[in-house]
């Protein structure tokens, strides 16, 4: 499903019901852990969702990869101090 991608995270369910999610990171992922996941069926491993960044709708890909910046941050950017 996600040739490549690197295992970051296995989480068990804590509740009856609730999937096993497997968190990957795939190549061109900025985030250290990724936000590849894939939802499976605790009881027979069957994949029952997943979610691939690179398969979002644009206008929610930026929204989750743009990087808070802060005023003096930008400030330093241009070269003056806050």
């Amino acid at each position: 499903m996600f040739p490549g991608a690197e295992l970051r995270r296995l989480q068990m369910p804590r509740k009856p019901g609730t999937p096993v999610v497997l968190r990957l990171r795939q190549s061109f992922e900025w985030t250290p852990n990724g936000r590849t996941f894939v939802y499976a069926d605790p009881a027979t491993l069957t994949i029952l969702a997943h979610d691939d960044p690179a398969t979002r709708e644009t206008r929610h890909r930026s929204a989750k990869n743009s990087i808070p910046c802060t005023l003096p941050k930008l400030a330093a950017l241009h070269g003056n101090s806050p």
